[in-house]
């Protein structure tokens, strides 16, 4: 597992199964996406084998996208 990406959570449980935010940002936005089998067994993989077995799939995405963000427009060549 990519420790990089998953540096920046630490979460020790929260009552009501919201997300813990990330930097002090919350998850309030909701949107709706249709996903390939292929890429929700990944998800799933990916939040089997994290070392966190509380960590949230909306933090996994949210780690993924800003990943990718990064190596796509912040990476210098």
């Amino acid at each position: 597992m990519n420790n990089i990406i998953f540096k920046k959570e630490r979460f020790d449980g929260n009552f009501n199964g919201t997300t813990p935010p990330i930097d002090g940002e919350y998850f309030t936005i909701k949107r709706g996406y249709k996903l390939r089998p292929s890429t929700l067994r990944r998800l799933h993989e990916i939040k089997a084998g994290h070392s966190d077995i509380n960590i949230y799939m909306n933090t996994i995405i949210d780690n993924a996208i800003n990943h990718y963000y990064e190596d796509v427009f912040l990476k210098k060549y």
